[in-house]
């Protein structure tokens, strides 16, 4: 398994649940996160601006009478935008995915980021029978 230095990852108590925060890039976490953001989409859209949807335009779709992508309605619901775990738009990615990052500390030097979540929480797993 891929790791990051310690600094860079934590793991935090929130009621119930385990919190894992990524303190780093969005390319340093990505060795260990594998683009956990853009996968589950099917759950999530992402808004697109009306130039946004012009650029990528045939790989979109409307929801509310607002364009958005990452609505692929694949089984594993990744991102239609996501290869592996690389994203094939990034230098032209949403305003939406440039703003954001999944945890409190993270991406702190990227003048883009202006959203910040709580990280990612964890549940146990079950042997699967």
């Amino acid at each position: 398994m891929r790791s990051l230095p310690a600094e860079m990852i934590d793991f935090v108590r929130q009621g119930p649940f385990m919190l894992i925060q990524f303190n780093a890039s969005c390319d340093e976490a990505l060795p260990v996160c594998q683009a956990m953001c853009c996968r589950m989409r099917k759950y999530y859209s992402v808004p697109l601006t009306p130039d946004e949807a012009k650029l990528l335009r045939g790989t979109w779709t409307e929801k509310d009478g607002q364009a958005v992508c990452l609505l692929d309605g694949e089984e594993n619901g990744d991102c239609v935008y996501l290869s592996g775990d690389r994203c094939l738009v990034y230098d032209d990615r949403p305003q939406a995915c440039r703003e954001w990052h999944c945890s409190p500390q993270g991406g702190l030097s990227d003048p883009e980021i202006v959203k910040r979540e709580n990280g990612w929480v964890l549940f146990p797993a079950r042997e699967a029978k």
